[in-house]
């Protein structure tokens, strides 16, 4: 079995439908929310096939009036014929790298459906305690989702209520 992954600034079309092909499990579990696109893919072939991807984006967020750059991470999945077989869990450990060595921002910020909380959990990422505020079109609205971050550097995340500024990602 050949594997790989890499960073890439554009889904292909191919990708983009294989997705959309997910229906509503992909849709469902998005609450109906508007999504920001994001601006580089971490993609994980099986042998010539699209396996899994993370998709992430540089972001400034205001915490306590202060301006914090982010890694947004979001988009997170695995295409069912290779899920439960580890493929996700590798483009996080390679998006971790990544975050820390090649954007070298000091934190990363992701939104996930709380029964996800642990997966992430495993990886480091820890649940923001403090409300965060994401623009939709309707108006800003408090996130129903959990949010978390995961620390590349050795700074603590600020406490305080986040300012997106942005639809969430």
């Amino acid at each position: 079995m050949a594997v790989s992954i890499q960073v890439e600034s554009r889904l292909t079309d191919e990708q983009e439908a294989a997705i959309l092909s997910l229906g509503d499990i992909w849709e469902s579990e998005h609450l109906g929310l508007t999504w920001r696109p994001k601006d580089h893919h971490i993609v994980r072939y099986v042998d010539g096939e699209f396996a899994a991807k993370a998709s992430i984006l540089e972001h400034p967020v205001v915490i306590n009036d202060k301006n914090v750059l982010v890694a947004g991470v979001g988009g997170v999945l695995t295409m069912p014929a290779f899920q439960g077989q580890g493929h996700a869990s590798a483009v996080l450990n390679y998006l971790t790298d990544y975050l820390s060595n090649h954007l070298q921002l000091p934190f990363g910020m992701l939104f996930c459906r709380p029964a996800l909380v642990p997966f992430y959990g495993r990886f480091g990422w820890q649940l923001i305690a403090d409300t965060v505020y994401v623009e939709q079109p309707k108006g800003v609205i408090a996130s129903p989702l959990p949010v978390m971050y995961a620390s590349h550097s050795n700074q603590p995340w600020p406490t305080g209520t986040v300012q997106l500024n942005s639809q969430p990602w």
